[in-house]
């Protein structure tokens, strides 16, 4: 469990047949939100990774921490970066020796060495609220993350850009995180509707192409579900609606009543 204890952010371990804590951890990690995100709270927002024996988290004001899952010891830890107005919440992912987040106040889509904390690459640009995922694309093993202003694909190893996809912030910068779907990704976010991307590479070159759209529903800030060929969520429209798709078509198979749900 990551959570803020006063001034704190700490990890806890609880046994899960009883709920006893086995161990906590803390930070100091102060936090006062803007007047426009008060009703937000003072986080953490991201769920920690557990990834090597290792507890990987990325605290509200952009502190990326590793903790040794075992003995409960801070393994390595980045600084505090300037204060987020509305706080962080992207959750790290892990792929081999690999710890990827957007560390900081929105900071580069970044890849840390698990063991060490030691950056191995990085990619300019600003996060969104998304957390990234990692997928296989065409072959291709690839990290793919939401920025403040597209949908972007880079190599595990290096953190080589293979493509990019614009995606304007029509509001809140994605909260979304990409979904994949057999060989095409699923996006949305705020006054986007939802868009279903197909990636294909030709003569070493990456292509974006667009497999459906729809306006109908929408996403804000809560993430869909896929099961087998259906994606299920909470569309922003209609002041919430749960709503079932189809991920190969895009055709909105049901829509529930308004008004269920802010997030």
């Amino acid at each position: 469990v990551f959570a803020r204890r006063s001034g704190n952010e700490v990890m806890t371990a609880l046994d899960a047949a009883t709920g006893q804590e086995r161990w906590h951890t803390g930070y100091p990690a102060p936090y006062e939100p803007d007047m426009l995100a008060a009703a937000h709270g003072v986080g953490p927002k991201a769920p920690p990774l557990f990834h090597r024996g290792r507890l990987f988290s990325l605290g509200m004001t952009g502190i990326g921490s590793a903790f040794d899952a075992a003995n409960r010891r801070v393994v390595w830890q980045t600084p505090a970066d300037e204060h987020p107005t509305y706080g962080m919440s992207v959750s790290p992912v892990g792929e081999g020796e690999l710890v990827i987040v957007h560390p900081g106040n929105h900071g580069p889509l970044t890849a840390f060495d698990a063991k060490t904390g030691a950056m191995k690459w990085s990619v300019p640009g600003r996060a969104a609220y998304a957390s990234p995922v990692v997928v296989e694309l065409d072959g291709v093993r690839q990290v793919v993350t939401m920025t403040d202003h597209s949908v972007l694909g880079v190599s595990v190893p290096d953190g080589t850009r293979l493509w990019e996809h614009a995606w304007p912030s029509r509001g809140t910068p994605s909260a979304i995180t990409p979904i994949q779907h057999s060989e095409t990704l699923i996006v949305s976010s705020q006054g986007m509707g939802v868009t279903a991307l197909r990636l294909t590479r030709r003569d070493g070159a990456w292509s974006v192409n667009v497999v459906w759209e729809t306006a109908e529903v929408s996403l804000f800030l809560s993430n869909p579900v896929l099961v087998d060929n259906t994606l299920f969520g909470l569309s922003e429209k209609a002041r919430g609606q749960f709503f079932a798709l189809d991920a190969d078509t895009g055709r909105v198979l049901w829509l529930g009543p308004p008004r269920q749900a802010e997030n």
